[in-house]
C-alpha cells in the first residue's frame, strides 16, 4: 500500500469514526427530548428500563454510550414513539 492509500484509509477511518459519534449524539439527542417532553425523569426511565441506576441512561443520552438496539425500542415504547419514526431517524442517518 503507498503512502497516499494509508493516508486516505486512515483518513476515511477518522470520518467515519467522527460520523459514528454524530449519529450516536443526534439518536441521544432524539430520545433525551422525547423523555423530557414526556415528563419522565430520568430515574424513572431508568428503573421502567430495568437498569441498576440512572447513569447508564445518563451516559446514552449525553452521547458517551452508543443505546443498543433493544433498549433503543424499549425507550421507544416507554415514550409512546411510534417505531416508524425510531426507524425514519436510524434511516436518515444511515443513508
Amino acid at each position: 500500500m503507498s503512502g497516499s492509500n494509508k493516508s486516505n484509509a486512515a483518513e476515511n477511518i477518522v470520518l467515519s469514526h467522527d460520523l459514528d459519534e454524530v449519529r450516536i449524539k443526534e439518536i441521544a439527542a432524539f430520545f433525551k427530548s422525547h423523555r423530557l417532553s414526556a415528563g419522565v425523569e430520568l430515574e424513572a426511565a431508568a428503573k421502567a428500563l430495568n437498569l441498576e441506576d440512572h447513569t447508564q441512561l445518563l451516559a446514552y443520552e449525553s452521547g458517551g454510550k452508543a443505546i443498543p438496539a433493544d433498549e433503543m425500542f424499549a425507550l421507544a415504547n416507554l415514550f409512546n414513539i411510534p417505531p416508524e419514526d425510531l426507524l425514519l431517524l436510524i434511516y436518515n442517518l444511515y443513508k
